[in-house]
């Protein structure tokens, strides 16, 4: 899909496992991700038992700040509560 500059727009992984190509351009996203990432390994890391905590929704949301995204509606935790 090709969501421009501005759209308002989200999803939910509602499975185990999903597996995702983001290409963003122009560049410079990547460094948002970067800040909130780890280092990966040969081992898939561990499938998280729920939503974000709220320190880690603060975290993508000041990594991501600086970058000019900003996260709308209600917290990730009610979104996928249903």
């Amino acid at each position: 899909m090709f969501l421009p500059r501005g759209l308002q727009h989200g999803f939910a992984v509602r499975t185990p496992i999903a597996r995702l190509m983001l290409l963003c351009t122009p560049g410079g996203l990547e460094n948002s991700f970067d800040r909130v990432s780890q280092p990966s390994t040969l081992d898939l890391p561990p499938v998280p038992e729920g939503p974000p905590s709220e320190e880690e929704q603060a975290a993508l949301a000041g990594a991501f700040e600086s970058a000019g995204v900003t996260f709308t509606g209600p917290p990730l935790s009610v979104m996928l509560a249903s």
